[in-house]
């Protein structure tokens, strides 16, 4: 029994990580353009603060309040485009995938390990498992998964955001070199910064775990769960509640990665303004640092830029994640029968071969 729950666990994390793959490959440039939006006042504030022009800040800090959503989403695209090219829109993906097959992977396998823990604690095991039993499944896999996978999401963070087309030794903004630069600028705690927002973050997961379970139960008497259409679609409102419920802390985490990378931006631009640019007050020293300092010089709507944005990249993203998922669920598992096949039939000749 504790082999056969090894064996899917095993079958959901590999399923989970290549769905997770698909998924991210496919709305990554709109990822990059909501990071961009969620960071867009910090990195002006830093650029005014080199330019030692206050009025200017004020004006510009007004400007970016007022715009709407989209015309910001457009404006940052268009940037993008003309001034560093439409492959910055895919700065990072090469660690985003990794960090995302990662995340599945670990996710899916302790969210199927402790559903198991979970269904064997209960005395009734007529009843699927509660609510509640999903929901602590999935803060434990998110806990597993955030504390892993966190100096992943903080490279990409800073190539998504990372406006420069060399780094500080002259070579290509890559994982490899940003990771280098990364450690030299800010040694090991770099790579961990933002996790206490991530880790309180564990509960969006979760929310969308349990609010997608529990649709199922909900509806299975009316309509067929296992529908393509109809998976994307209950992926689609689990994703949309978790976001909505979360989000604050989703835009804290991204300043806060970025925050490390403000300081290579600016001093690439102007080395004699580096003292006072490490001293803005858009660098934070932790989360409630960030939204004390996010609130006070942005308002409280800041917390919510790129939202709409956010809601479709994240939508589109899990509701693929979940059909690709079921569907390569079977082919995961007939991989998994041909691997043994193929183990059974070598270690039978080497047995024959030893008998002779």
């Amino acid at each position: 029994n504790k082999m056969s729950s090894n064996i899917d666990a095993l079958i959901q994390a590999t399923s989970g990580g290549l769905a997770g793959i698909v998924a991210m490959a496919a709305t990554y440039p709109l990822f990059t353009l909501v990071t961009r939006a969620q960071v867009s006042q910090q990195v002006q504030l830093n650029n005014n603060n080199n330019n030692n022009n206050s009025n200017n800040s004020n004006i510009q800090r007004t400007s970016n309040q007022n715009q709407s959503e989209t015309t910001l989403m457009f404006k940052l695209l268009y940037e993008i485009l003309r001034e560093e090219g439409w492959t910055k829109l895919y700065s990072g993906l090469g660690p985003a995938l990794g960090g995302v097959a990662l995340s599945q992977s670990i996710y899916y396998y302790f969210y199927s390990l402790s559903q198991t823990f979970l269904d064997g604690l209960r005395s009734d095991q007529s009843k699927p498992l509660s609510p509640l039993g999903h929901l602590v499944a999935a803060a434990l896999a998110g806990t597993a998964t955030t504390i892993t996978t966190n100096p992943f999401w903080v490279v990409t963070t800073r190539m998504q955001t990372d406006r420069r087309q060399l780094n500080s030794d002259g070579g290509r903004v890559t994982f490899w070199n940003s990771t280098k630069e990364l450690w030299r600028e800010s040694g090991f705690r770099a790579f961990f910064k933002g996790l206490i927002a991530s880790l309180i973050l564990v509960s969006n997961p979760a929310i969308q775990f349990l609010v997608y379970e529990k649709l199922k139960q909900l509806l299975h008497k009316y309509i067929d769960c296992s529908t393509s259409k109809n998976v994307f679609i209950l992926g689609a409102i689990a994703k949309a509640a978790a976001t909505l419920s979360t989000y604050p802390y989703i835009v804290v985490k991204s300043r806060l990665q970025a925050s490390i990378n403000s300081n290579s931006n600016s001093n690439s631009n102007s080395n004699s303004n580096s003292n006072s640019n490490s001293n803005s007050n858009s660098n934070y020293s932790g989360t409630a640092d960030a939204f004390k300092k996010m609130i006070r010089q942005e308002g409280f709507s800041s917390l919510y830029r790129g939202l709409k944005s956010k809601l479709l990249q994240t939508i589109l993203n899990a509701s693929l994640l979940f059909v690709f998922k079921d569907r390569f669920v079977p082919i995961v598992i007939n991989f998994f029968v041909s691997l043994a096949r193929i183990h059974y039939l070598i270690s039978k000749k080497l047995k024959l071969k030893k008998l002779n």
